[in-house]
């Protein structure tokens, strides 16, 4: 049985996972969840909503000032926190400079979402389950190249969005060239003590049957699907 639908219904729930991951994992939960933290991540997806009405001007206005206030996070919150603020952030510019058709700004700015999740688990590592989102890097780049009609490389990104999902390819590498790959995000999963609906979601991630489906159907997509739309 295909548990494409469940995916696509349920969202990635990484900060419950997180936050079942012992002391540790709740106290950054519950600072992710401050206002000043999860307001400013309700304002960088309202600029999202903006541009999907077509106003750009609001909302680069609205995140230049996400930007000033990540930097003033900086200074108040856990390195790792902030680093998770500029995924979002640097996701949601990236849609920006994709609307604006500036698509090397945009690739640009998507590497640095990546290079952001990177970091943070460099700093804590209990925030391993947000690699994860490592793998919309390379759904977004090949819209990216879609829209260039350089097929050659929408392939190579889609081929790499699917190599990850089947463990063959890391969501990234550390500093020290150490690599976080599927069986690394199993782990994690594994020692936590889940029940209901986490459990659910866990249960399926970790079969790898069931990523390789939710990766092929959205690989497939891209090439059936030109008007495919995907979030930042």
């Amino acid at each position: 049985m295909s548990t494409i639908p469940y995916f696509v219904e349920n969202d990635y729930p990484w900060l419950r996972f997180i936050a079942a991951c012992g002391e540790e994992g709740a106290r950054w939960a519950a600072e992710y969840r401050q206002p000043e933290i999860t307001g400013l991540y309700d304002s960088i997806i309202g600029s999202l909503k903006m541009m999907g009405r077509g106003k750009l001007p609001q909302a680069l206005e609205t995140l230049n000032a996400a930007e000033a206030a990540i930097a003033d996070r900086a200074q108040t919150h856990s390195p790792s926190v902030v680093r998770v603020l500029e995924c979002w952030y640097n996701g949601a510019l990236a849609y920006y400079h994709y609307c604006r058709e500036d698509y090397s700004q945009a690739e640009e700015t998507l590497i640095r979402g990546h290079q952001a999740i990177t970091r943070g688990v460099e700093q804590q590592r209990i925030i391993l389950p947000m690699v994860y989102r490592c793998c919309d890097t390379w759904l977004h780049r090949s819209r990216i190249a879609r829209s260039r009609h350089d097929w050659t490389a929408m392939r190579e990104h889609l081929d790499t969005f699917r190599a990850i999902h089947r463990g063959e390819r890391p969501f990234c590498t550390l500093a020290d060239g150490s690599e976080i790959t599927t069986a690394d995000l199993e782990r994690y999963l594994g020692d936590l003590e889940l029940d209901g609906d986490l459990r659910e979601y866990a249960g399926i991630f970790c079969v790898k049957e069931n990523r390789r489906q939710y990766s092929d159907y959205f690989a497939e997509a891209i090439y059936l699907l030109p008007w495919l739309p995907i979030n930042y």
